[in-house]
């Protein structure tokens, strides 16, 4: 996967270069001593933020394991090992990306001849390593997406929060003290910081002298830092003896271990159910037994139809059904279709034979079809045609030379494809890989995004327009559904928004009810869809999902149902299932047209006409197939093939015989044959065009007619005269107030449905708001109250940011089934816009509510400033959840979007304003300081709570400066220290009679210190308001105009 791997390559030069911009060559001053944690702290959590973006891989193999572990391909330990062996060059490399560029441009300790730089190049792949194994734990012992998504940050969280750089470890409560035990970021961020610091020389410049001291008193300011070893035992408690970096590495190594074992033991013994069923109203424990029996041994019942069924209306009053005289009166005339012109012979060779059902198939769906046509409102017989349908492709001009031969940059794969469909009567659209199939599937559905069309597509005689998606369902190869709807929800959505608006609610669900029993899908209509990979919603069979996708279009009233490959990833059975299902669509007077691959003897039998495509999307056949595929074997062996063998698939045989199958087909060129052939110029008359000289007079040397001149005016178009246009007043089928009811109801069923989305994230916020609220508990305003409240203020906004990268699933979950119904017209874009902005605002609001209340009463903050913190922190809540949702729209995958997610996070940590002061951000890097929204919301919060707030120092918390001779201590405004107290003076010497101060003495100071003012309160809140706006609006237009969908 060479883009995903460049695309995380890419991320850590992109982190390793801003970061060093950002603290390009740090001094070894009182502010540089300070700012060397922060960027050896952000560098941990880069790797660890970065390794998420393995997720999606992980769970897209998950799925292959399963499969091949029950296959028993392997044992969980050797593919764990596996994954690790490949991990080993991958991290080492980001490692050294990131390390390289990074340790130089900010000056980190160079010393030891370069030794410094290879240790922290070790431990960065260290913890990188130990981070992914830990993601691939969560990975395969979460039972979704969702769930990873909402666990993984969290605990990479409670590392971040107890890896005791924001609280350092003398200041951890005594309770959670075993957190920072537990911490992988501790060790590495120990044994880094060790690595920086040990042989360090601190100065001060002139501004960082302690206290301010009125002249000519300067001299005796004293400097609070002096050597690297005394700044990290003073500050962080860490234990400096070099041997300690190296045990640190150790006991990360043990980590990664633990996790990797984990990691096996979770896929030898973890297994998530897929099953979820709602049960419907009224139904009993043994019904719901009976129907997971059925499901578990693929048994598929006949239609539950009876006479009574059928002549009972809703409210319980019978009605006599009469069938729609629609079908019976636009039914195709088979002399049209049949060879009634030519020599008698030729009338004999070319005859079409009708299809032969079975009287046992028929009866099966009989009694359905007539009920379903006696109700089928809205619903017009479409006879389709085209002509001259050629199709081109951009490329590259080295490539169609290649191809072609001839100096072009467009590649034509269609050329000159000239048929009909009729209601009633099922088209295979059959040739080999490449051929074409697909392609022309998609132009004639109109769903290619790409290339250029030539040719004339017509709807009863008049050209397709705007309003063509109206009458056209299209059968996706891949069932694209929302898996956390039931199957008889989906249905219901489609008929009540791809339905005419003047068709009545009830009317509509008729139609669901009908669909339900032609489909033979009553028995799991409370099922959830569920998806093929998916363990969170579970799912009905691959077979059930095909003939639902059918259903979805056949309730929409479609004339007109295209379908590609519909048994592609199925077995036979299902595939003959499905198929059969297709054919009771096509009984009740419908026009379609089907791309089929290998279809076995009985599913070929099962379609009336069929076009044949030859190597590069040339016509090789067009025309019926008739009894036993009789019609189409007798026009090739006509033409020189040789018959095919008793009881051989017809299919395979003409695939062979035009080259295309898995036997050598001869050089015969089939599309010659076919545009030379009677057959063809039958069709053309049909179409009402006319032949072209050159092949008249190829027409005129073949031996086989005798160079007979046929008469033929007396062929009847395809198309009878009387066919109506079909028109439309409105280009969508329901009212926007329609769409916009429907939409919303059902995402939020499909968010209500989706615990692993919010339930987890309303207990995701309970849990970190009671670690967090906890770990700053009672803050006391003293010096180390002071020291850590920006820090409680920032951890807190951190849940925020958690938001950002947990919101990106949902959608992509959705965009696949997004794509498919604005292409099928059922809503416009905006609707979707709207329905996921008013679902996510409940939750994000009670999720935020709990982690706010929680958290700010648990850290002691004042009780009459709260509404101004939590309409803060809500906005900024609602700003993060945007963010993500605009990735996960504008991104063209998820791979992408949760590689791009990590970067975006890292940044708005970096420059909040925490890890880096705002006035210590260099002026080249300041725009991406105001940039950032979680600049804005860490000011709004800090300085609601630090504002006018008074800060006292204990007695151990005073520092010391060298008492002037003259004056004493009081006379300065400061105490006089105990005896026995030391302090230096600015140019080091040592003095034994001192005063105390106390450095931070009120919430404004922290404030100076970060570059922080009270009056932006409120303009910072705007601020925030403002960002969720203006990332809604960015998601607006990505879902109007952002659309990766390439055909």
């Amino acid at each position: 996967n060479k883009p995903a791997l460049l695309t995380r390559f890419i991320r850590y030069v992109i982190m390793s270069l801003i970061m060093g911009a950002l603290f390009w060559q740090t001094s070894t001053d009182e502010a540089g001593a300070g700012v060397f944690p922060g960027i050896l702290f952000i560098s941990i959590i880069t790797i660890g933020l970065g390794s998420m973006s393995t997720l999606p891989g992980i769970y897209e193999t998950r799925q292959v394991f399963y499969k091949q572990k029950d296959a028993n391909f392997f044992d969980p330990p050797p593919y764990i090992l596996a994954q690790t062996v490949v991990d080993f060059p991958l991290t080492f490399l980001e490692s050294l990306i990131y390390s390289a560029i990074l340790y130089f441009m900010a000056g980190l300790n160079s010393a030891d001849g370069g030794r410094k730089f290879g240790f922290f190049l070790f431990a960065m792949w260290i913890i990188d390593m130990a981070m992914s194994t830990m993601i691939r734990m969560i990975g395969v012992g979460t039972r979704s997406f969702h769930e990873a998504t909402a666990v993984a940050p969290a605990i990479i969280i409670l590392n971040v929060v107890f890896a005791g750089f924001i609280i350092p470890r003398n200041d951890i409560p005594g309770w959670w003290i075993w957190l920072y035990w537990l911490s992988a970021f501790n060790y590495i961020l120990d044994s880094v910081m060790i690595n920086q610091y040990v042989g360090l020389k601190l100065y001060c410049l002139s501004s960082e002298f302690v206290p301010k001291l009125p002249t000519p008193f300067e001299s005796y300011e004293t400097c609070p830092v002096s050597t690297g070893v005394a700044y990290l035992k003073e500050r962080y408690g860490i234990f400096t003896a070099v041997y300690w970096k190296w045990l640190d590495i150790v006991i990360v190594v043990g980590f990664y271990l633990f996790f990797l074992s984990l990691s096996a033991l979770a896929l030898m013994f973890i297994r998530f159910s897929t099953k979820a069923f709602i049960r419907p109203e009224g139904s009993s424990p043994l019904e719901e037994e009976r129907l997971e029996h059925s499901l578990r041994v693929s048994q598929i019942s006949l239609p539950r139809l009876d006479s009574q069924s059928v002549s009972t209306s809703p409210q319980g009053n019978d009605e006599q059904v009469v069938v729609n005289p629609r079908i019976e009166q636009d039914a195709v005339d088979m002399s049209v279709l049949n060879n009634e012109v030519g020599t008698e012979e030729e009338q004999q060779d070319a005859r079409v034979v009708d299809r032969q059902s079975t009287e046992s198939n028929r009866a099966d769906s009989s009694v359905a079809m007539r009920s379903f046509a006696a109700h089928d409102i809205g619903f017009r017989p479409v006879y389709m045609t085209w002509t001259n349908l050629s199709y081109f492709v951009k490329v590259s001009r080295k490539y169609a030379k290649e191809k072609t031969g001839q100096d072009t940059n467009e590649l034509q794969l269609l050329h000159d494809v000239n048929g009909y469909a009729v209601p009633g009567r099922m088209i295979a659209l059959v040739g080999a890989s490449g051929a074409g199939k697909t392609t022309l599937l998609d132009v004639l559905a109109q769903r290619k995004t790409q290339g250029r069309t030539l040719g004339q597509i017509l709807l009863n005689k008049k050209p397709i327009d705007r309003f063509y998606r109206r009458i056209a369902g299209y059968v996706e190869q891949f069932d694209i559904h929302n898996e956390y709807a039931t199957v008889r929800e989906a249905l219901e959505f489609s008929a009540m928004l791809r339905q005419p608006h003047e068709v009545t609610r009830e009317e509509k669900l008729l139609a669901v009810d009908r669909v339900l029993d032609i489909l033979q899908l009553r028995e799991v209509e409370h099922r959830l869809v569920g998806s093929a990979t998916s363990t969170d919603a579970g799912g009905i069979s691959a077979e059930a999902r095909k003939r639902l996708t059918i259903g979805v279009e056949l309730v929409s009233r479609s004339s007109v149902l295209f379908l590609d490959e519909p048994t592609s990833g199925l077995d036979a059975r299902a595939a003959l299932v499905v198929m059969k299902t297709v054919r009771r669509v096509v009984d009740t007077g419908r026009t379609v047209i089907c791309t089929i691959h290998q279809p076995s003897t009985e599913i070929f039998e099962m379609f009336d006409d069929l076009l044949l495509l030859q190597k590069g999307g040339y016509t090789a056949y067009f025309g019926p197939l008739g009894h036993h595929s009789q019609t189409m074997i007798d026009y090739f062996t006509r033409k020189g093939a040789s018959p095919p063998k008793s009881e051989e698939n017809p299919a395979d045989w003409v695939l062979e015989t035009i080259g295309a199958g898995i036997g050598r087909g001869g050089p015969k060129d089939w599309s010659s044959v076919w545009r030379s052939s009677y057959e063809n110029r039958k069709l053309l008359a049909q179409l009402e065009l006319q032949p072209e000289e050159e092949e008249e007079e190829k027409r005129q040397d073949d031996n086989e007619k005798d160079h007979e001149q046929l008469d033929w005016s007396h062929i009847q178009p395809i198309v009878p005269s009387d066919a109506e246009p079909i028109e439309f007043e409105r280009y969508m089928a329901s009212t926007s107030k329609d769409q916009l009811y429907q939409v919303i109801k059902r995402a939020f069923i499909v968010y209500w449905r989706m615990p692993s989305y919010n339930f987890v994230r309303i207990m995701m916020a309970i849990f970190m708001s009671l670690v967090i609220g906890s770990a700053f508990y009672k803050e006391p305003a003293d010096q180390k109250g002071a020291e850590v409240g920006v820090a409680a203020i920032f951890m807190g906004a951190l849940y925020g940011i958690l938001q950002l990268t947990s919101a990106i699933h949902p959608i992509e979950d959705e965009r696949d089934v997004f794509y498919r119904e604005i292409s099928s017209g059922t809503y416009r874009p905006w609707v979707y816009w709207v329905a996921i902005t008013m679902d996510e605002i409940p939750y994000a609001v009670f999720s935020g509510t709990i982690f706010t209340v929680f958290f700010y009463f648990l850290v002691g903050f004042p009780g009459n400033r709260f509404g101004q913190f939590y309409l803060a922190f809500v906005f900024f809540m609602l700003t993060a959840i945007s963010i993500g949702q605009c990735i996960a729209i504008l991104a063209p995958n998820q791979q992408v979007s949760q590689m791009v997610a990590p970067v975006i996070n890292s940044l708005m940590f970096v420059l909040a304003g925490f890890i880096i002061p705002k006035p210590s951000i260099p002026n080249y890097m300041i725009w991406l300081y105001w940039a950032n929204p979680y600049s804005y919301a860490l000011e709004a919060l800090a300085v609601d709570i630090l504002h006018d707030k008074k800060y006292y120092c204990t007695a151990s918390e005073y520092s010391a400066f060298p008492k002037p001779p003259g004056v004493s201590c009081s006379s300065l405004g400061y105490s006089p220290a105990p005896s026995g107290t030391t302090c230096t003076a600015r140019n080091g010497t040592t003095f034994d009679t001192c005063c105390l101060f106390c450095q931070i003495t009120s919430g404004d100071d922290i404030m100076s210190e970060y570059g922080l003012s009270y009056h932006m309160l409120w303009i910072d809140i705007g601020a925030l308001a403002a960002y969720v706006i203006g990332f809604r609006l960015l998601a607006l237009i990505g879902i109007q105009y952002v659309h990766y969908i390439n055909r």
